[in-house]
């Protein structure tokens, strides 16, 4: 479901998580509470094992927690699918910003806190299930031009113009992650339409990241040697030995 905002989104899930935890949840914090709890749910204090413990004083019938994973799982869903949308996304962060006080406080971290897992949901949506390893791929880029940098400054070595073709080769390397998996998209899409099971295809982007990943700490590692640094050989064997394993894949 596409919503008009996110204040219309809390409003709609507030209202359907009240109803689906009506008798199925409650809250304690000591016995007497406990007590309430499970009466309020049509059971004793002697049926503990009845019952499960979600966390932050929270409890839940047994024979409930499938249902509430796949409700959470479907909020879960709808929250990401409306984060795609930037003015929902804006919204977002307007609404909790202000709930917040960050016009007193001028501290944004609370907000961000309170959207709980925001950032990761759109990485979600943009890059998939395994998003961290795009963000981990642009952090080494970030890791290999800093060391870059470092190592051309304590051999004399720096220069303007290589650190701007630097950059364009990271830039080159996305490219090629984009054309690689672009390119499985593409005949994923073919084999469905003459009907030719073509998912191996996805192997083509997967392949590509791993070998620009060893690529740049391959060049890492190169930079802190030439920078005069001791670099154990442990990460250097562990690097030869995550590169063959590639390479025998791509075969």
């Amino acid at each position: 479901m596409i919503y008009a905002n996110y204040d219309e989104y809390e409003k709609t899930n507030q209202k359907a998580y009240d109803k689906f935890t009506k008798g199925k949840i409650f809250y304690a914090f000591n016995l007497e509470q406990l007590k309430k709890g499970m009466e309020s749910i049509g059971l004793n204090l002697k049926e503990t094992k009845r019952v499960a413990y979600l966390g932050a004083g929270v409890y839940i019938r047994a024979d409930e927690i499938q249902n509430y994973k796949k409700f959470k799982d479907k909020q879960r869903k709808e929250f990401e699918e409306n984060m795609k949308i930037y003015d929902f996304a804006k919204s977002a962060f307007k609404s909790e910003l202000t709930n917040h006080e960050y016009c007193y406080t001028m501290d944004p971290y609370d907000a961000i806190n309170a959207l709980g897992g925001t950032i990761v949901a759109v990485l979600s949506a943009v890059f998939g299930t395994h998003w961290l390893l795009f963000v981990g791929f642009l952090t080494l880029n970030i890791i290999d031009y800093i060391t870059g940098i470092r190592k051309s400054r304590l051999t004399g070595k720096e220069n303007s113009a290589k650190g701007v073709r630097g950059v364009w080769k990271k830039l080159g390397y996305w490219l090629m992650v984009l054309v690689a998996f672009l390119a499985s998209a593409i005949f994923i899409e073919i084999g469905q339409t003459i009907n030719v099971d073509l998912t191996i295809t996805t192997y083509v982007g997967w392949f590509t990241l791993a070998s620009l990943i060893i690529n740049e700490l391959r060049s890492i590692i190169e930079n802190f040697v030439e920078a005069g640094d001791n670099v154990p050989s442990v990460l250097t064997k562990g690097l030869e030995v995550a590169e063959n394993a590639i390479s025998k894949g791509e075969e």
